[in-house]
């Protein structure tokens, strides 16, 4: 069960037990080991003649960088091969994402991707990242990429932040980094995502720990750190108060330690347990962390747990069951507090008091439930069916008590509450058939059909003790049904060169808008390392080129603002056409 670094030996790909199944994982492991047990005669040979002879085969597994063979789980139209496609992927597995002191998954993405930025405020507790992937994608939707976990589209919008606080929870830190087995990055349009509107931003695919067979394998682990912030601010010998955080003496509300700053602390308990046997593999996974900031009262406590079951009733069939659910629970230090210490600027506070802002109290709960099924078929191997069904549910209550008196005695109590609500679900129908056309010449023909709703309800409402009558309220709904169709084929000639094309049309009903477009993608890659006169040295060199289109669907009198001079606020816009956005690489 312990998991071996990217490795080539024998001439062929080395594969993880336990990690890859079905069609193409079945053959990808019996291929590795008929190439382990037919290794050259060069493998060192040992006999000994004691009751009979008996031989050793050892085979050299040496690490590689760039693996051409290695098996990409998020392409469209199920398990392929590097060298078969005509984008760059990046791959990360356990060994990338176990990465010691990393406490969510933004950390270990964090600086392992080209062309991936994270952004965001490090080291706080209970703060998250955002990503963006090569930039601006996007004028109508978000730049942030779709994420899948498993299969299933989950939550690609950040949670609301805190009332009075410029921070927020993100949720893809929901999934604990010690469940996650692998991770694809996928960039953009030309890399032909194919998951409805949006994915011009690119895609991030998380795969998720699984069964494997064999008596249960336990892991308990415990985590225990601080943390510390330094000088703030301009050099010691230019500003020795660290802009008046790290040394506040002298001034109004100073605690009696004379700094702002005191020493975090962090625990973190994980236990998981995996197993299983021919009929049914499990992995089953929880965690709880509690972490306090570096600036009183700022702090976090978040749980989640994690269930996969995979039930094998047949050779050619598999069920896949996964479920999670992770809350969290923060306490947020308010924002007129850091601006009115770092800024130096207390003439609003009674007697210049700072510490009377960290009487409000600034809370915010999230919750986050993934639930998918999907069903795998395949009747024979060149004909692979999967059906896959998922929900995701994600909310925020962000809680802010304004005590009498505060920041003022004028001030009367003021409470303002915000509930936040996300839903996704999704439908999508995926299948496959391959045939051979000739000595060395191979085409792949897939397709896939998807549905996927994603419902947003924001509810903002604001008391104050001394109004008489009804409390200001916000409200914003939306709902957005994306439908697409894409059939791809590729054409695969002596196993290095490979043309691929694909046709995706999509349609976004939004309010009155029923449209459908057409978005087409390009492929071609060359393993120039697959020839016989390459030397061994040089592990591998692929060219490669793509190009695609994306973007969102017409929407004709569409009633919102569109934030630009073109149109005053508040009108309606009279035509937006297509939005259409065309990558190449």
């Amino acid at each position: 069960g312990r998991t071996l670094p990217r490795t080539r030996g024998a001439g062929a790909s080395f594969v993880r037990r336990g990690v890859y199944r079905g069609y193409a994982g079945a053959a990808a492991v019996a291929a590795a080991l008929a190439a382990l047990c037919a290794a050259p005669a060069a493998a060192q040979q040992a006999r000994t003649g004691a009751g009979g002879d008996t031989s050793r085969r050892d085979a050299d597994l040496r690490p590689v960088a760039v693996d051409p063979d290695v098996i990409l789980r998020s392409a469209p139209g199920g398990a392929t091969r590097r060298r078969e496609v005509g984008y760059g992927v990046a791959v990360l597995d356990t060994g990338d994402l176990s990465t010691p002191g990393v406490r969510t998954l933004s950390e270990a993405l964090q600086g392992r991707v080209s062309g991936m930025t994270v952004l965001g405020a490090p080291g706080f507790a209970g703060v998250g990242r955002d990503f963006v992937l090569r930039g601006a994608g996007s004028w109508l939707s978000s730049d942030r990429p779709l994420v899948f976990v498993d299969g299933v589209r989950v939550a690609d919008i950040p949670y609301p932040a805190g009332l009075s606080v410029d921070q927020a929870p993100d949720p893809l830190d929901d999934i604990d980094p010690e469940t996650v087995d692998r991770v694809e990055v996928v960039r953009g349009p030309a890399a032909d995502a194919g998951y409805g509107a949006g994915d011009a931003a690119g895609a991030i695919y998380i795969f998720t720990k699984r069964g494997m067979r064999g008596p249960p394998v336990w892991s308990v682990t415990s985590d225990q750190g601080t943390s510390w912030l330094g000088h703030v601010g301009p050099d010691a010998s230019v500003d020795p108060t660290g802009l008046g955080l790290n040394d506040c003496r002298g001034t109004t509300g100073c605690p009696a330690s004379g700094t702002w700053l005191e020493a975090g602390r962090e625990q973190r308990y994980r236990a998981s347990v995996r197993g299983g046997g021919d009929l049914l593999g499990y992995y089953l996974s929880g965690h709880w962390a509690r972490e306090t900031d570096v600036i009183a009262p700022q702090g976090s406590r978040d749980w989640s747990g994690r269930g996969n079951f995979d039930i094998r009733p047949l050779r050619s069939l598999e069920i896949r069951l996964e479920g999670a659910r992770a809350a969290r629970s923060t306490r947020w230090v308010p924002q007129d507090f850091l601006s009115s210490v770092l800024l130096q600027d207390t003439a609003w506070l009674p007697g210049g008091n700072d510490s009377v802002l960290l009487e409000i109290a600034s809370t915010q709960e999230t919750g986050h439930t993934t639930a998918g099924a999907s069903v795998e078929w395949t009747p024979i191997q060149a004909l692979p069916q999967r059906i896959t069904l998922g929900l995701d549910r994600a909310a925020s209550q962000s809680l802010e008590v304004q005590p009498a008196g505060v920041p003022a005695p004028a001030y009367a109590e003021r409470r303002t509450q915000e509930d936040w609500r996300l839903r996704a679900e999704m439908l999508d129908y995926a299948g496959a058939w391959s045939q051979r056309l000739g000595t060395g010449a191979q085409s792949s023909l897939s397709w896939d059909a998807q549905v996927n709703n994603l419902r947003l309800d924001d509810y903002t409402e604001y008391v104050r003790s001394d109004y008489v009558g009804p409390p200001s309220s916000y409200t914003y709904h939306a709902d957005v049904t994306t439908r697409q169709l894409a059939v791809r084929e590729r054409l695969a000639l002596w196993d290095r060169l490979f043309v691929a094309g694909a046709m995706r049309w999509r349609d976004a009903t939004s309010w009155d808008n029923v449209g459908f477009e057409a978005f087409p993608a390009a492929q071609v890659s060359y393993l120039l390392s697959g020839h016989r006169f390459w030397p061994r040295w040089w592990e591998s060199l692929q060219l490669r080129a793509a190009i695609g289109w994306s973007g969102q669907a017409t929407r004709e009198a569409t009633p919102f603002s569109v934030p630009v001079t073109a149109v005053s606020p508040g009108s309606t816009a009279p035509a937006i056409l297509p939005e259409r956005v065309r990558e190449a690489e």
